[in-house]
């Protein structure tokens, strides 16, 4: 489906046209695919690059850093107010390094977040009362599930939660994680 198409579309259609269109995983510059089968035996950060929002609907393989800018496009478009957040998880000594973005938008006055193709959420849109309950949900969820994944309790000097602007597109993992956290 074209871009103008997708525009067209409520927030749910939109979130339902990802779910059941873009597949998990990234593409790198030589628009090779790489889905979580094959994350454990590639270095990431030396072959992703962030994909235009036309190149993920061309590729229809992303992960949440190129949704969340597609979504930022689709709600830009839309002239829906968005914010845009990074979470890290750094622990060294545990060779931990996790990462998750999320966008949120203001509509009606409620805050919303539409999840991306990362999540097993079948519900794809949550309501909040405000933006503070939406990034403390958000942020929570992230932290559970890196405390159940490897079963530790998050140190709070390894965690970041940063609001960023639009990046530039096509640029890799590194240059990406640096400017969300400037």
């Amino acid at each position: 489906m074209k871009l103008n198409k997708l525009y067209k579309l409520s927030p749910y259609e939109f979130y339902r046209y990802i779910k059941e269109n873009i597949m998990y995983g990234f593409v790198d510059k030589n628009n090779n695919k790489y889905f979580p089968k094959d994350f454990e035996k590639i270095d990431i950060d030396s072959l992703y690059v962030l994909q235009t929002p036309i190149s993920v609907l061309e590729n229809k393989c992303a992960w949440c850093w190129d949704v969340v800018e597609l979504l930022r496009d689709y709600l830009d478009n839309n002239k829906i107010y968005n914010e845009t957040y990074y979470l890290e998880y750094i622990d060294e000594k545990l060779n931990i390094h996790k990462t998750h973005t999320f966008i949120i938008y203001n509509q009606n006055d409620n805050w919303y977040n539409i999840e991306d193709n990362s999540s097993n959420n079948e519900n794809g849109i949550f309501i909040y009362n405000s933006k503070n309950e939406v990034i403390e949900t958000l942020t929570s969820c992230f932290r559970d599930w890196i405390e159940q994944d490897y079963t530790i309790k998050i140190a709070e000097d390894n965690f970041t939660c940063k609001q960023y602007l639009k990046p530039v597109f096509e640029i890799s993992s590194i240059e990406f994680q640096k400017w969300c956290k400037k």
